[in-house]
């Protein structure tokens, strides 16, 4: 702008364009807030989330752990049991035991 006389129709644009500055400013203020709220709900939601997959995986972990294992005196009374099977009902079972 040029430095001239003030007058009442330059001081009121001045004056409006301070008030919109300030708008502004108060505008950016409350954006950023609302930015910082976001990122940190964002985050505490992303942690929870990680936190109930990381309990999905332990317990799909300690129930494999906890299932009991065969025997090698089990399975060999399974074996015997599907032989007799495979002996008693030919079309029963496709294939015998290995």
């Amino acid at each position: 702008m040029k430095n001239g006389p003030q007058t009442d129709d330059t001081i009121r644009q001045q004056e409006a364009l301070t008030r919109e500055i300030a708008d502004t400013e108060q505008q950016l203020k409350s954006l950023t807030k609302k930015y910082q709220n976001f990122g940190s709900v964002a985050g505490q939601e992303i942690q929870t989330a990680g936190k109930k997959m990381q309990d999905v995986g332990d317990k799909i972990s300690g129930a494999g752990t906890n299932m009991p294992r065969l025997s090698p005196v089990r399975l060999a009374s399974l074996r015997k049991i599907r032989m007799r099977l495979c002996k008693c009902f030919p079309g029963l079972l496709s294939s015998p035991v290995s």
